[in-house]
């Protein structure tokens, strides 16, 4: 069991300033506890105070607990906050932003992972990548700009990759999907006109909107078949993205009970 020592006054007295709800969160120390808050309404103080009473409640040490953050500043503050409660064994709980512990877990068991010498890509270079796959889009692309800003789409489709590899989605499975999307449209009462209108007689296909949406929706397929691409340009840089690093552990550490212990 863990001593807070000359802290214990300290976190004694911020445990107390706990709302009924959020004590509840921190003593309850097995399992899994969902909070459900808005920003600044003590997060960061209940996850802080939540580590703090299972290191006194129990015979965990602080390397056996890992706390994963969103953002830098994120850890930066869960690590200020567990200093306040349990003083310099703070930084001996390991507490990662997703993307940190997943690269860490990449990087420490190269060969499980099936490489070698391939590092994350930078935003910078990701940023390269997208303008060449761009540079090489045919004339006829429906994503091809040939006046003002070319490259107008770049986070667009740094944010679509991001989607595609988050959801498991290949350009077959997307194709699916949109054509999916057109029947659900074929089949809307208010695709159609539901009286005359014009040259139109009711029952017709209200075409122009449905004539959009497909001109929408043909765009995203072509932007969905450059995943590939860009997946290819990553692997000649021996390079490997953010969304990669999450699919990659999450799916080792469902599939490798050895790899899960580990950490």
């Amino acid at each position: 069991m863990f001593s807070l020592c000359s802290t214990k006054m300290e976190y004694s007295t911020i445990y107390s300033e706990l709302n009924k709800n959020q004590q509840k969160a921190v003593d309850t120390i097995e399992g899994c506890v969902m909070v459900v808050a808005g920003p600044g309404t003590g997060k960061t103080q209940v996850l802080g105070a939540r580590v703090a009473s299972i290191l006194t409640t129990t015979d965990a040490s602080p390397e056996n607990i890992i706390c994963l953050t969103f953002t830098e500043a994120a850890t930066v503050a869960l690590r200020l906050r567990l200093v306040k409660f349990i003083g310099s064994e703070a930084y001996r709980v390991n507490i990662f932003t997703y993307h940190g512990f997943c690269n860490m877990v990449i990087q420490e068991n190269k060969d499980l992972f099936g490489i070698q010498d391939i590092d994350p890509v930078s935003e910078l270079e990701t940023i390269e990548i997208i303008h060449e796959i761009i540079d090489e889009l045919d004339n006829d692309s429906l994503l091809k700009r040939f006046t003002g800003e070319v490259y107008y789409d770049t986070n667009d489709l740094k944010k679509l990759f991001g989607l595609l590899k988050k959801d498991n989605l290949d350009r077959i499975k997307v194709a699916k999907k949109i054509e999916l999307a057109k029947e659900e449209y074929l089949n809307l009462d208010s695709s159609y006109y539901q009286k005359k209108y014009k040259d139109f007689a009711k029952g017709d296909l209200k075409q122009k909107p449905f004539d959009e949406l497909c001109a929408s929706l043909n765009k995203l397929q072509e932007a969905c078949d450059l995943l590939s691409v860009y997946d290819a340009k990553l692997k000649t840089r021996k390079r490997y993205d953010f969304s990669d690093m999450l699919a990659w552990v999450l799916y080792a550490l469902q599939t490798n009970e050895e790899l899960l212990l580990k950490y």
